[in-house]
């Protein structure tokens, strides 16, 4: 018979002794003598002695040793019981919460199980599409039952929900959370300025340039003696001419 037992599973231990005078048996487990109750019975037919455990729990997983008496000496044999608790659909102890990212910034997302158990995986997915592990893209479970999902640069498209599967062989549970991704924004700069000029009079035109960048795409206004010029931009290049 097999050591290991499932949780409220009956578990059985038979011996057979023989002594005369005819020995007192005692059970114990962990070194603590078993008393009978509903759930624990003992009882012997000749010299066939029974140990029986009709519900099982995790308490009872160790050393269970059967001792035989009489006035001549003793003997004794020990076997060990492991009781595994009873495997249960999987639940998350609290929903994912919706969140909100520029594109390109990273994603950090934490599921828990209520019971961490053998057995259960835990799968990610974006709009309905499994999540792998690879570049960009971490899975992991720094402690029992505590997934992470982390992405390090979220794109556009990204946007809708993601979703966190717990499976084992009893049962399935999901968690959804909102994904809004925002464009991203940036303050306009200047990466080229525009230089001093000296002009002569018959000079056909100057010419000023200057290069900005900013997300959204920035507004540039020039002041002339007090004018406002707007410009007409070419990508991020802007151009000014005096005729």
């Amino acid at each position: 018979m097999s050591p290991s037992k499932k949780r409220r599973r009956q578990s059985l231990r038979r011996v057979k002794i023989t002594g005369f005078p005819e020995p007192t048996v005692k059970w114990s487990i962990n070194d603590k003598l078993i008393e009978e109750s509903s759930t624990v019975m003992t009882s012997h037919i000749e010299h066939e002695y029974t140990l029986k455990i009709t519900e099982t729990t995790t308490t009872h997983t160790g050393t269970v040793k059967v001792t035989a008496e009489n006035t001549v000496g003793s003997d004794s044999r020990t076997a060990e019981l492991k009781v595994e608790p009873a495997l249960v659909a999987p639940n998350f102890k609290s929903q994912m919460a919706d969140t909100v990212v520029k594109v390109d910034e990273a994603l950090n997302m934490e599921v828990a199980l209520e019971t961490p158990q053998p057995g259960t995986s835990v799968k990610w997915y974006n709009n309905g599409s499994e999540l792998q592990p690879g570049p960009g893209v971490q899975i992991t479970e720094p402690q029992p039952g505590t997934h992470h999902l982390t992405i390090e640069h979220v794109k556009e498209e990204m946007a809708g929900t993601i979703t966190a599967k717990a499976m084992n062989p009893v049962g399935e549970c999901e968690c959804v959370a909102k994904l809004n991704v925002e464009k991203s924004t940036k303050k306009p700069e200047f990466t080229k300025t525009p230089q001093n000029h000296e002009a002569y009079l018959d000079d056909e035109s100057v010419k000023f340039s200057a290069i900005v960048t900013g997300i959204p795409t920035p507004k540039v206004c020039v002041t002339f003696s007090a004018a406002f010029l707007y410009l007409r931009s070419l990508f991020s290049l802007f151009f000014l001419v005096f005729p």
